[in-house]
């Protein structure tokens, strides 16, 4: 998203510590807006998420680089960081074990 001003100059994103460029999709025109600091709830179920992201990262640090290539070729649409930080946080949220993860299979 990019504002112009009458001078032809281009914005983008946070200008100041105060204002931001906002642009949403189906709006006809860029505007302005104060900047609001986003509210984080910390609930028990979003700690517990950011929880399971930080051990899939570290997970991921501690693959193999054999292991994350093998990732890397077996994803779907996504990077095989993505795919595997995707399979481990359901794995996870399901109870299954994350130590026999393995890659899906791509589809034909």
């Amino acid at each position: 998203m990019r504002i112009r001003n009458v001078l032809g100059t281009r914005f983008s994103g946070k200008m100041g510590k105060d204002v931001v460029a906002v642009s949403g999709k189906g709006r006809v025109s860029d505007y302005l807006r104060e900047y609001v600091k986003p509210k984080d709830p910390k609930s028990e179920l979003q700690d517990q998420q950011r929880g399971f992201l930080r051990q899939a990262v570290a997970a991921w640090r501690r693959l193999p680089a054999g292991e994350q290539v093998w990732w890397d070729a077996a994803r779907i649409g996504k990077s095989g960081y993505n795919l595997f930080v995707k399979e481990y946080i359901l794995a996870k949220r399901q109870g299954r074990p994350v130590s026999a993860l393995k890659p899906p299979r791509k589809r034909r």
